[in-house]
């Protein structure tokens, strides 16, 4: 589906779009609170922290951020930390929501990308450009389990709902399903581009890339790919419906929601004039989408409900 015209696109914008938060400066990861009313961005320096309700915004540094940046964030399952893995190749852990920094480990000495907390809380699975997938003790920094083999660098990681799987993508297109524990590869798929913000949707794992797919689990079979009008792939994706997905351009500004069940496009929108968009998160109430650019503009908020009805309308 092109981009629909300007004037279609005001008219949704004015219908669906409740609130714009301007902000400047780059964003490198970002993720919703469990409750879905704050936003943590991975900023230069630290964590900027963003009230979806009133649109208020505090930054706090990081310390061993403090010259480089935070390159993903995410929760514990009891929502009492927040682990941060910095590009100096380090792991921070930070109490919530004071967010205060209790420990600093270091993993390696380059950058790090991937991080998946596990169900206990106390450990995590991290990896970057060292090529490893490394499982660190979140309180005193020990080295778990460390297993090679991520070429070129480790892009990505993720954990299924029930804590039974852990996935990992690298640079070289390879995503792995491995055991939680021990990290030993149990078997592997190829995406088609490098993967970023990997999500499970029940049986089915999302994978951003230059054509996103929605991979069964179990099988490895693609129920759906899709490519569409983000020609240098999509940075990020989310299900805004039962047959709805999102995603976000990796070098283009645009929003495009396409069908699940076909892979076919239902409607792109350019929620930026430039850049690029960093994440598309649906809040847990499913009442809203956020859309984060991946430098300066505005962070903004998205009636799911209309734009889900916006798509389906369309021909």
């Amino acid at each position: 589906m092109p981009l629909a015209p300007l004037k279609e696109r005001k008219q949704l914008m004015a219908a669906c779009l409740e609130r714009d938060i301007p902000l400047g400066g780059w964003n490198y990861c970002a993720t919703l609170d469990p409750d879905g009313t704050k936003l943590l961005l991975g900023r230069p320096g630290g964590i900027l922290v963003i009230d979806l309700a009133s649109g208020g915004t505090h930054e706090v540094e990081v310390p061993a951020a403090a010259y480089d940046a935070v390159s993903s964030v995410a929760f514990t399952p009891d929502r009492t930390r927040v682990i941060a893995t910095l590009w100096v190749g380090s792991v921070a852990v930070l109490t919530w929501p004071e967010l205060r920094c209790i420990a600093a480990h270091r993993v390696c000495d380059t950058r790090l990308h991937g991080l998946a907390v596990l169900q206990d809380g106390r450990s995590a699975w991290v990896g970057g450009h060292d090529g490893k997938r490394t499982r660190i003790d979140l309180d005193d920094g020990t080295v778990l389990a460390a297993r090679a083999g991520e070429q070129m660098w480790m892009a990505d990681a993720a954990l299924s709902p029930d804590g039974e799987l852990l996935v990992t993508a690298d640079a070289a297109c390879n995503v792995r399903l491995c055991d939680p524990d021990s990290g030993v590869e149990r078997r592997s798929l190829r995406s088609h581009g490098i993967a970023h913000d990997m999500s499970f949707h029940g049986p089915e794992l999302l994978l951003p890339a230059l054509t996103t797919a929605i991979v069964d689990v179990a099988s490895g079979a693609t129920r759906a790919g899709f490519t569409g009008e983000h020609k240098l792939g999509a940075q990020t994706a989310t299900l805004l419906a039962d047959d709805l997905v999102a995603t976000g351009g990796a070098h283009d500004p645009l929003l495009v929601l396409w069908n699940r069940a076909d892979g076919s496009s239902a409607l792109t929108l350019k929620p930026f004039n430039k850049g690029a968009i960093e994440r598309v998160l649906r809040t847990p109430d499913g009442e809203h989408l956020i859309v984060v650019p991946r430098c300066d503009h505005a962070v903004q908020i998205w009636h799911a409900t209309g734009l889900t009805e916006a798509a389906r309308r369309c021909p």
